[in-house]
C-alpha cells in the first residue's frame, strides 16, 4: 500500500480521511497545514498527497508545486469547495479533484489508482534507463530525436514479439510485459497496430 500525507487544516476531517486510509492499509501522516505539510514531504518520502483546498496559511498552488519538485511522481488528489484553485492544481497534474462532500469509496478507488499510476511511471522510467544502458545510449531522459526514436522502436519490436509469443492473446502479454492491459493498448495504437 501507499505512504500518504493528508493535508487539512479541519482536524475532524484529516482524523476521518486518515481512518478511511489506515483501514485500507495505508501508512498515513497528518499536517494541518501548508507549512507541516511541507515540513514532512523535507522528513520523508510520500507517495501521494490528498489536500484539503484553500489552505489557511499558504497558497495551495505553491504547496502543490513544492510537492511535485521534492517528486516529479508524487501524486495529488485534492478536495475543496473551490472550482479555480481545483482547476489549477488540475493544471499542476493533480491525479483526481473532489468536492468537499465526497463519498468515500470513490476516493479509496482514486487513491489505489493514483497510486498504481505512480508505480508504473517509476517502473517504465527504471525499464527505459535500462534499455538506454543496455543499448549504450546513455541517460534516457531528455532524448534526443533519434535515441527516442531508437528507443521507441527496440520497445515497439519487444512488445509486437511478445505479443506474437502469447499468439496475440493481450491480456497474456500485457502481464508478461508487467504492464495493464489499457497501456498496452495505447501502445499498440501508437504503433498503428489494428485490433
Amino acid at each position: 500500500m501507499g505512504r500518504i500525507l493528508i493535508v487539512d487544516d479541519g482536524p475532524a476531517a484529516r482524523t476521518a480521511l486518515s481512518a478511511l486510509l489506515c483501514r485500507h492499509g495505508h501508512e498515513v501522516r497528518e499536517a494541518a497545514s501548508g507549512e507541516e505539510a511541507l515540513e514532512a514531504l523535507g522528513e520523508g518520502e510520500f507517495d501521494l498527497v490528498i489536500t484539503d483546498l484553500p489552505l489557511p496559511d499558504m497558497d495551495c498552488v505553491l504547496m502543490l508545486r513544492a510537492a511535485r519538485e521534492s517528486d516529479p511522481d508524487l501524486e495529488l488528489i485534492v478536495v475543496s469547495a473551490s472550482g479555480t484553485q481545483a482547476e489549477d492544481a488540475m493544471e499542476l497534474g493533480a491525479f483526481a479533484h473532489f468536492e468537499e462532500h465526497f463519498d468515500p469509496d470513490r476516493l479509496a478507488l482514486a487513491v489505489v489508482r493514483a497510486l498504481e499510476r505512480r508505480s508504473l511511471r517509476r517502473e517504465v522510467r527504471s525499464l527505459r534507463q535500462a534499455l538506454a544502458e543496455e543499448l549504450g545510449l546513455g541517460e534516457p531522459e531528455p532524448a534526443s530525436g533519434s535515441q527516442s526514436d531508437r528507443l521507441a522502436d527496440v520497445e515497439r519490436e519487444h512488445i509486437l514479439s511478445v505479443l506474437e509469443r502469447h499468439d496475440g492473446n493481450r491480456s497474456a502479454a500485457a502481464r508478461a510485459l508487467g504492464i495493464g492491459r489499457n497501456t498496452l493498448w495505447r501502445r499498440l495504437k501508437e504503433y498503428g497496430v489494428s485490433e
